[in-house]
């Protein structure tokens, strides 16, 4: 969308300068003052871009066409932060759905690109459909990757999302984006199926939360990291094929400008497991055991979402120890939950809560505290609901149930986080497909969030 920049010689001030011709879906004209409302509405969300507005003294349209950032201190950084850290782009829409904060979601999908949404055929969670849109005038030069001119090729795109078993039965006559790590080198075996290993180098953190025991001690962090395998990591994750991952990684990571191996010795050479002297030394309490777990992680650089736990598990039949409860409990209580739901059994239903638990919707901001008050909030709803668990995920203390929830006939595609504490849901986080303004039937058990 930027047709050139101009930075001042002490690097404080830069103007960036909108191409001609650019117009919104809704064929009003994309102005200076839609991209600095955007900005701001992205900016808290994501930290290396909140990082350029705290050092931003002023950030400001001065005419329709220019949007200049007049910089406290120089930010050289500037166009990574608004290209997109970690594939996350800030989309420009008009000023009007700009202002609207940022951890709420705009009521309208109005953009400016080469296809625009049709949100009648909008089908949450299964469908979504775009147009060509007549308007858009891409830019000239080469294609490089995401930059370049954004040609279009058809008239109409519809991405279809399909459960893996389907989306594996596609294949006699179609294509799969993202095949799960465990399912593709099955399904590569078929001769006539061409599989493409297609990825962008990225960086996978495993850290620990010091805030809490026991690795707030850092002896309890050295005897973890003892027991971490980083090239049997990178295989759960990239699979066996060398060229589809990297080993020895340090945390600047190889093939970047600041790539180094510095310290990466403590991950390769050779290491002895935790003994019970080392567990000592880091404060494991013997009453309260520990469980080292973890579900479907998000998707991996090859874009194929892939299983944790095969390296997990490994890691626990090294060092593991019995667990607070063992996961078909908590599984057997979760789909006692959600049957109860579906059967309107509000007993049922909230049997699984604490006493003391929290309920959060962060797309209405709203917070209700207290198994009974959750109950009641839910009981006072008007509608009709169904519940359609789709996939139930996670171990240890947290899980992921996928369903679609339906409201007198109208179907939505809806996520719940549980955190459970010594058996019991302690806090659920709820995010829906579709936005929603606060429930009046719930609002007298509810606070706002932040």
């Amino acid at each position: 969308m930027i047709e050139g920049r101009v930075l001042d010689e002490d690097g404080l001030i830069w103007s960036l300068k909108l191409r001609d011709g650019l117009r919104f879906h809704d064929n009003e004209p994309v102005l200076a003052r839609d991209v600095v409302a955007s900005i701001r509405r992205f900016a808290p969300r994501i930290s290396f871009v909140n990082a350029l507005i705290a050092a931003t003294d002023e950030l400001s349209a001065p005419d329709d066409y220019t949007v200049r950032f007049r910089l406290k201190r120089p930010f050289s950084h500037l166009p990574e932060a608004l290209g997109g850290p970690g594939g996350t782009v800030p989309a420009i829409m008009p000023e009007r759905l700009a202002s609207t904060s940022p951890y709420q979601p705009v009521k309208e999908v109005v953009g400016s690109g080469p296809y625009r949404f049709l949100p009648d055929e909008h089908i949450s969670g299964a469908r979504a459909a775009f147009a060509r849109f007549a308007e858009y005038q891409p830019r000239d030069g080469q294609l490089g990757f995401t930059s370049g001119p954004q040609i279009t090729h058809f008239d109409r795109i519809e991405w279809v999302t399909l459960d893996p078993f389907s989306a594996q039965a596609a294949l006699s006559r179609d294509w799969w984006e993202s095949p799960g790590r465990d399912l593709f080198p099955l399904v590569a075996r078929d001769r006539n199926i061409t599989a493409i290993s297609h990825y962008m180098p990225a960086m996978g953190i495993l850290r620990f939360n010091q805030l809490y025991p026991p690795f707030d001690n850092a002896a309890a962090r050295r005897a973890l990291r003892s027991a971490i395998d980083q090239n049997e990591a990178m295989i759960v994750l990239a699979g066996e094929e060398p060229a589809d991952r990297y080993e020895g990684v340090g945390i600047f990571a190889t093939g970047t400008p600041l790539a180094s191996d510095a310290g990466i010795e403590v991950m390769t050479r050779p290491r002895d497991l935790p003994t019970r002297d080392c567990s000592r030394t880091a404060r494991f309490d013997p009453s309260r055991p520990l469980s080292l777990r973890a579900g479907n992680r998000p998707p991996a650089p090859s874009g194929r979402p892939v299983p944790a736990h095969g390296t997990t598990a490994q890691h626990r039949r090294r060092w593991s120890r019995r667990f607070d409860m063992e996961d078909r409990e908590i599984r057997a209580a979760l789909d006692r939950h959600w049957a109860a739901s579906d059967a309107n059994d509000l007993e049922g239903e909230h049997q699984i809560y604490r006493e003391d638990a929290v309920l959060e919707y962060p797309q209405s901001g709203e917070r209700i505290r207290g198994r009974r008050k959750i109950q009641s909030s839910r009981a006072a709803q008007p509608n009709r609901k169904r519940f359609t668990v789709r996939r139930i995920i996670g171990a240890g203390d947290l899980w992921v149930t996928e369903y679609v929830l339906t409201y007198d006939g109208r179907p939505s595609y809806t996520v719940s986080i549980m955190e459970f504490l010594d058996g019991k849901v302690a806090r659920e986080t709820q995010y829906f497909g579709d936005p929603f303004e606060p429930g009046p039937s719930r609002a007298q058990w509810v606070e706002r969030m932040p």
